[in-house]
């Protein structure tokens, strides 16, 4: 895909775009209406911490988001948004219309409803010394609470949008999920002018990117036979994928650009078979870099190696060889939004007149990463507050401030979505 919408810009047109942002604000700030949003935000946080204590504790596990979906589904219709959806693939959307007819791109701003943990592993929610500890309750629970405590604001403030703001809860961010719900999303909505991620805590971070990321599983497969009877004769697919391996696990990782591979999986055979020439073999593979170029050149010397390994098996057997496949689990492009583009340095100028320094990451693989593939303007925002632990039972979240990032998500939305002010 490609990310020619994103050109360097003359340094002339970056600060003509640098002070219609801070006119923009400043026209904001001094609005009562959004001062008055601002404190509810404040005053709200409360609400939405509960909000998202009882969200941690509905279990969605990557492709098994359901049930958080049907209560996200409901919020959504609560709250009053129109053409509240669930898409077939689990993703749940609704809509804030703006007053533009004629304006025909939406803002989208979403969370990711899945966690990595299995069902079963939520029990409770544990509250110490002010801070909570729930798998979960920050990644990316606090992204979906964030979506609450925007729409609790903006209820019955009556700040007309011209632009429609679409409220999403995507599935299939984690693990082999490989951010697909949000693929599946902007794949269908082609009207998607700019989709803002929320995944996590800090109010003061702007995640502009991150790696490429590629997990695959190539499966081995082999005529299978008696150990002794078929050695020398029969292939052999764990053969084939340990030549494979060996090959592959001469990679060095490289460090500018950041390239990493692992072998992260190997399955074959069972103690039934245990005197037999398995007739299956698979292996998993995630492979990373933070260059395209780089991160192709590394898929290319992989399936170098899986071809050179199964060639060296069936060149070692007289008779029937191994096959492979290669099955594409996770394919996130390598992404990055410049800094001086005018959704970076809005939400840059956002952050800065919360009394905070905004913090950029350029290595983290998010939803952002399929926004700013798309050729989509995109970046990943924090939910508020600090956490740690991620993607363990110890998960936690501190709540301390949290609100100031629904503000600065709040500010952001009013001015992509072009808010009108009386």
């Amino acid at each position: 895909m490609t990310l020619l919408l994103f050109v360097i810009l003359p340094v002339s047109k970056r600060k003509d775009i640098k002070m219609n942002i801070y006119a923009k604000l400043e026209t904001l700030l001094h609005s009562p209406q959004i001062v008055h949003c601002l404190e509810k935000i404040r005053k709200n946080e409360e609400k939405v911490l509960t909000f998202q204590k009882e969200m941690a504790l509905i279990e969605a596990p990557t492709f098994q988001e359901e049930a958080r979906g049907q209560a996200l589904f409901s919020l959504f219709q609560e709250m009053g948004l129109t053409n509240v959806t669930t898409d077939d693939i689990g993703n749940t959307f609704g809509t804030l219309f703006g007053t533009d007819s004629k304006s025909r791109g939406n803002i989208v701003i979403e969370a990711h409803m899945d966690t990595v943990f299995s069902k079963g592993s939520v029990h409770e929610i544990i509250e110490k010394d002010g801070v909570i500890y729930c798998p979960g309750i920050a990644d990316d629970t606090r992204g979906i609470a964030l979506l609450y405590g925007l729409l609790l604001a903006m209820k019955g403030t009556d700040i007309p949008l011209r632009k429609n703001l679409i409220f999403l809860g995507t599935v299939r961010e984690e693990g082999a999920g490989g951010c697909g719900g949000l693929k599946h999303y902007l794949r269908n909505h082609p009207d998607t002018e700019c989709c803002i991620s929320v995944d996590g805590p800090d109010s003061d971070l702007i995640v502009l990117g991150g790696p490429g990321t590629r997990t695959i599983e190539v499966v081995f497969h082999g005529k299978g036979d008696h150990a002794y009877a078929g050695c020398g004769y029969v292939g052999n697919p764990v053969r084939a994928a340990v030549r494979a391996m060996n090959k592959i696990s001469s990679f060095t990782p490289g460090e500018s650009p950041r390239t990493t591979c692992e072998i992260t999986g190997f399955q074959a055979g069972d103690l039934a078979g245990i005197h037999a020439i398995p007739s299956r073999a698979s292996i998993t593979l995630n492979f990373r870099s933070e260059e395209k170029t780089a991160l192709e050149n590394l898929e290319s010397f992989i399936f170098s190696a899986l071809r050179d390994g199964v060639q060296e098996e069936n060149d070692f057997v007289t008779g029937c060889g191994v096959t492979y496949e290669i099955i594409d689990h996770v394919n996130i492009p390598v992404s990055c939004m410049p800094r001086e583009s005018e959704l970076v340095q809005t939400m840059d100028a956002v952050i800065k007149s919360l009394g905070m320094t905004p913090l950029y990451d350029t290595k983290c693989p998010t939803n952002a990463n399929i926004t700013i593939g798309s050729g989509l303007p995109g970046i990943c925002i924090g939910g508020g507050g600090k956490a740690g632990s991620y993607h363990s039972p110890q998960e936690w979240f501190d709540p301390a401030d949290s609100y100031l990032g629904v503000q600065a998500a709040f500010l952001l939305c009013m001015i992509l979505t072009d808010a009108v002010l009386s």
